[in-house]
């Protein structure tokens, strides 16, 4: 009876969703605003979907369930940007999304996520500063807050180069788990490979973060290296776009882990594939599907599984 009581529930939001999204994207059109250019400097995004776990987990608190569970997924984005001076520029970003799922309901993951960008234009290098503040909710309970601020500057070498360099200082807060608050200082960089112009290139990625939390057991060392091909192309007389990627995370704790006995060791690899079709000029129709496999010699962690997810987006 529960499993029927929330599936309605689920499709009469679908249907107040779906009538959200036609009355915001009109008011979208309606009130955008453009630059001297002609282009947009404000965009309304929603989204609705489904999505599959393997293993339903909470990532943060090294949790998951053998079973898997079918989940609805709901998101919406707004995005602002404008110009201070003809080289200085400022972008801002909302984002919410909400997970509500079939039977496991105690992993519904909402989450809002703001953020503020800076950048100035030197010639040959762009120079910036972000700062982004995530508030998540699980199971309808306050869950956790993260921040970080993130000077970085880009540039372009030549014309099929382009790469970022970016230094993060964070703050991660759990409101029933004290004990993992931690401080987070990280570096990294992404060089991004052009193949054909924009269509295709190649990212390859490294960033290194060093977290202290408030127990010792929770502080760790990560490398994190990533590559991804991504590929656009015409479809219908439209563009649609291929990603794949693999990433591999090699974690280094450095206290002895009080339920193993032992300092914790971990590695994390995540291939991902995603394929955007779309439909019409503002809609697409997003798959996604990921393999994880976690190893790890603290059992709450150690796990294989895989997700995937088919989303409709709308973009005005």
């Amino acid at each position: 009876m529960n499993i029927i009581m929330r599936s309605m529930a689920n499709a009469i939001l679908f249907l107040c969703y779906f009538c959200l999204t036609a009355a915001l994207g009109n008011a979208a059109l309606a009130a955008g605003k453009q630059d001297q250019d002609g282009n947009k400097n404000f965009e309304i995004e929603l989204s609705t979907g489904v999505e599959y776990r393997s293993k339903v987990s909470v990532d943060e608190l090294d949790t998951f369930t053998d079973s898997g569970d079918v989940a609805a997924l709901l998101g919406a984005k707004l995005k602002f940007g404008f110009d201070i001076t003809r080289k200085t520029s400022v972008n801002i970003d909302y984002s919410f999304s909400q997970s509500l799922h079939d039977e496991l309901d105690q992993f519904d993951l909402q989450t809002h996520y703001v953020s503020l960008d800076l950048a100035h234009d030197f010639g040959k290098v762009d120079v910036g500063v972000s700062h982004m503040y995530l508030d998540s909710g699980l199971d309808g309970s306050d869950f956790m807050t993260y921040q970080k601020t993130t000077p970085y500057l880009t540039a372009l070498l030549g014309r099929k180069v382009f790469v970022r360099a970016e230094l993060g200082f964070a703050d991660k807060e759990f409101d029933t788990v004290s004990e993992r608050d931690a401080k987070v200082q990280s570096a990294g960089t992404d060089w991004f490979f052009f193949l054909n112009g924009p269509k295709t290139y190649v990212l390859l990625g490294y960033r290194f973060d060093q977290e202290d939390a408030v127990a010792p057991e929770h502080d760790y060392k990560r490398h994190n290296f990533k590559i991804h091909l991504i590929h656009r192309f015409d479809l219908f007389r439209r563009q649609a776009k291929f990603n794949i990627g693999w990433r591999y995370e090699d974690r280094d704790y450095s206290d002895i882990t009080p339920s193993i006995g032992v300092v914790r060791e971990e590695q994390r690899i995540k291939i991902r594939a995603s394929l955007e079709l779309p439909l019409t000029d503002r809609f697409e129709t997003v798959f996604k599907y990921e393999i994880r496999d976690y190893e790890s010699n603290l059992p709450e962690a150690n796990r294989a599984d895989y997700l995937a997810s088919i989303e409709l987006i709308a973009r005005f």
